[in-house]
């Protein structure tokens, strides 16, 4: 996951310097997923071709870290996330089916951080 937080800058006549504020804040990512069955390969293509539809976001939730109480735990949950790319390999019956989602979140200013987690729900 890359979360970027861009900022503004705006010139100041008759200040020592200029006013400097937070811009937006974006997150994208990628995931793998082994064993993807065909109703999930449904879903992302819906998600990708047809966004206006009724899967129109997804959700991604993923933890980083042991538990609870390791100062190394960070757990993300964004429940209005969009595909941006998709690769799938399908096999025959002797393979896993695996694929890489690329993503973005669609309301990233509803993003927060609180207690080891960031989520936009």
């Amino acid at each position: 996951m890359t979360f970027d937080r861009g900022t503004i800058e705006q010139d100041l006549i008759g200040a020592a310097g200029n006013y400097k504020d937070q811009g937006s804040l974006s997150v994208d990512g990628s995931m793998t997923l082994g064993k993807l069955d065909t109703q999930g390969n449904a879903e992302f293509l819906s998600n990708i071709l047809d966004a206006t539809g009724t899967n129109k976001y997804f959700a991604v939730s993923a933890n980083i870290g042991g538990t609870l109480t390791d100062v190394t735990y960070l757990k993300t949950y964004f429940v209005s996330c969009q595909v941006t790319g998709w690769d799938a390999t399908v096999g025959d019956a002797d393979t896993v089916t695996e694929a890489s989602i690329d993503f973005m979140t669609m309301n990233p200013q509803s993003i927060t951080y609180k207690g080891g987690k960031i989520s936009d729900a």
